[in-house]
């Protein structure tokens, strides 16, 4: 029933959608523009359309009624570049706004005023920039992406009490109630209460915290690896030298180069090999099962032989990553936008309906999430 209500209000299923004008003979200049689609009026079966200030072709009111069959959804290219044209009018628009202006002059002034003498603002942002390069050469650049992201959050909600003087104290008294409006305002769950709102603000932290240890994994020891690898082959290896850093990985070059030496040395087969390495998981006879023959052999006492350890295979990665979290968010939107009807309550076969309905690339796209959300804990 709700899906059959959506579709008598929006018959041809453009609402809120970047479409192309086409076919029009009165106002024959407005055909090959673009514009979005605000609301439908049944009786009189057209679509309210807003056109951007910057369109040539329209005068004020920008907004007027069109028929659907005048009416094209745009390609993906097309609402693209319609998206960068109106991000780059308003841009250019609050550059030349005077109270834009007056903002930045104070914001620069209050700047000015607090940094050491002769440090001008535009030095100390420089200076920043550089050290965020810095950060980000050493600890990866999804870790501090990731890490950035969730501080602006923070900072855009408790920013009012900031700029209002209020403390520490008044500060974190009022985050609950700012972290659960902007919780409301970004979903439209109205039911979310403060409490709610602070439990997923602790669960964001912890989620923020594994994803950052998980992601900074291994690359300072993998470069530790390569560099104790490398140093050996330029001095020749031994067991000595390998014996000296105990986490070095062998390949198989390595391990053929030592082989080739102790050939080459006519010494005993692996005896460049050092007793009971982990990294090998090699274990020599003993003295008392291990006898050389002429021929530089080993002969070993095979009904007495102990095998080695098997390694220790390694540890399956699970768990939430950055990618799966952002994965979850775009399924609760996509449920969000689908299954919940015009009262805000969730609505399972309008949900239905509209995953039905979904274009082909879309519904892939979900499918990718959901399946990265799923893998993640199995």
């Amino acid at each position: 029933m709700a899906s059959t209500n959506t579709n008598d209000n929006d018959p041809a299923k453009i609402l809120s959608k970047t479409v192309k004008v086409h076919s029009i003979t009165a106002r024959q200049e407005l055909n090959g523009t673009f514009c979005t689609v605000k609301s439908y009026l049944p009786e009189q079966n057209r679509y309210i359309v807003q056109f951007p200030p910057t369109t040539p072709a329209t005068q004020s009111p920008s907004q007027i009624s069109l028929r659907a069959d005048n009416l094209t959804p745009a390609n993906y290219i097309e609402r693209t570049r319609y998206t960068i044209a109106e991000m780059k009018q308003a841009a250019t628009a609050l550059a030349h706004d005077p109270q834009t202006r007056a903002v930045i002059r104070q914001v620069y002034s209050e700047a000015e005023r607090r940094l050491p003498p002769r440090v001008k603002p535009e030095y100390a942002v420089g200076l920043v920039l550089l050290l965020m390069g810095v950060i980000i050469y050493v600890f990866g650049f999804t870790r501090v992406m990731f890490l950035s992201s969730i501080l602006l959050l923070v900072g855009s909600v408790i920013l009012p009490d900031v700029m209002a003087g209020a403390g520490v104290k008044g500060t974190a008294r009022n985050f609950p109630s700012r972290w659960r409006a902007m919780l409301v305002e970004g979903t439209g769950f109205q039911w979310i209460t403060e409490r709610m709102a602070l439990g997923g603000f602790v669960f964001l932290l912890l989620m923020t915290g594994s994803v950052l240890i998980k992601s900074g994994g291994g690359g300072g020891g993998r470069g530790r690896t390569q560099a104790a690898v490398g140093g050996n082959r330029g001095g020749g290896l031994n067991a000595e030298s390998l014996l000296a850093e105990n986490v070095v990985k062998w390949t198989m070059e390595d391990v053929y180069k030592m082989g080739f030496d102790d050939a080459a040395q006519v010494k005993d087969h692996g005896a460049s090999l050092p007793t009971n390495h982990a990294s090998m998981g090699y274990f020599a006879a003993t003295a008392s099962r291990r006898t050389s023959t002429s021929n530089g052999e080993d002969n070993v006492d095979w009904n007495d032989y102990e095998s080695p350890t098997s390694p220790t295979p390694p540890k399956k990665k699970g768990g939430l990553g950055m990618g799966s979290i952002l994965s979850l968010l775009a399924i609760g939107r996509a449920v969000k936008d689908m299954g919940f009807n015009v009262e805000g309550k969730f609505d399972f076969p309008l949900l239905v309906a509209n995953v039905r309905l979904m274009e082909k690339w879309k519904l892939g796209f979900l499918g990718i999430a959901i399946y990265r959300v799923v893998s993640s804990f199995l």
